[in-house]
C-alpha cells in the first residue's frame, strides 16, 4: 500500500510513518522541513501543502491519504483547514479517494463525551484549535470522498499501550473516551481506519 503522510516529519504523523514503514507500506512524507536525515524506504518530500497544485504529482499512484498537521493551539491562520482544502481539491483531480484525518476530542458531537468541568475547559483553552479541526472535518466529509476522522484525547509521547480501541463517535457514552493516549496509538488507529475502509468520525475508548 502507498500512503501519503501530511505532516509525517513529526508528532503523531511520524509515528504513523514509521509504523506504515515497519509493515511493509511504501511511505511519502510531506512537510516543509522534512526528516532531516535518511529513513529507509520513506519518500521524503518537502514543499507547502497548502499549494494544492503542488501535490497532484505525490499523489499519483498513493492508495490513501493521512492528514495530521500540527498547528499552535491559538493560529487563527487555521493552518489545518487551509492544507486539508488543499488536500482534497488536489485528491479530486488526481482521482484519489482515501482520506484519514487526525482530528481532536472535544471536535463537534465529541463535544457532549467529556465531563465537566473538562468540557468547559476544553471550549475555553481550546476553542480556536477545535474550530480549526471542525472545518477540516467537514471539509472531508463533504468532498465526496471514502473519509474518517480520529478525535484522541490529550497526546503523550510515551510507548505505544495498545490500551485502547476505536469506536464511532456516536456509539461512545459520556465519559468513556482516554482523556490521554499515546500519539503511538492514535497512529494505530489511523492505519486501522485505513485498512478497515473506516467512515466517520472515531473516539479511542479503554479495550
Amino acid at each position: 500500500m502507498r500512503i501519503v503522510v501530511f505532516g509525517g516529519n513529526d508528532g503523531t504523523g511520524a509515528c504513523v510513518v514509521r509504523q506504515a514503514l515497519a509493515r511493509g507500506d511504501e511511505v511519502v512524507s510531506i512537510s516543509r522541513r522534512g526528516w532531516g536525515m535518511p529513513v529507509d524506504g520513506l519518500t521524503d518530500v518537502k514543499l507547502d501543502a497548502t499549494r494544492s497544485a503542488d501535490l497532484d504529482e505525490v499523489l499519483r499512484g498513493a492508495d490513501a491519504v493521512v492528514i495530521a498537521v500540527g498547528s499552535p493551539g491559538f493560529d487563527r491562520n487555521r493552518l489545518r483547514t487551509r492544507v486539508t482544502a488543499s488536500v482534497v481539491a488536489a485528491m479530486r483531480r488526481v482521482g484519489l479517494r482515501r482520506v484519514v484525518v487526525h482530528s481532536s476530542l472535544g471536535v463537534g458531537d465529541s463535544l457532549r463525551l467529556m465531563k465537566e468541568p473538562v468540557r468547559t475547559i476544553a471550549k475555553v483553552a481550546l476553542g480556536v484549535a477545535l474550530a480549526d479541526h471542525e472545518t477540516q472535518e467537514g471539509l472531508v466529509a463533504h468532498a465526496g470522498l471514502g473519509w474518517a476522522s480520529v478525535r484522541p484525547g490529550g497526546l503523550s509521547d510515551d510507548p505505544r499501550a495498545d490500551d485502547v480501541r476505536l469506536v464511532p463517535t456516536a456509539e461512545a457514552e459520556v465519559g468513556a473516551p482516554t482523556g490521554r493516549i499515546t500519539r503511538e496509538d492514535v497512529a494505530a488507529g489511523i492505519l486501522q481506519a485505513i485498512d478497515e475502509g473506516l467512515t466517520g468520525t472515531f473516539v479511542f475508548v479503554p479495550r
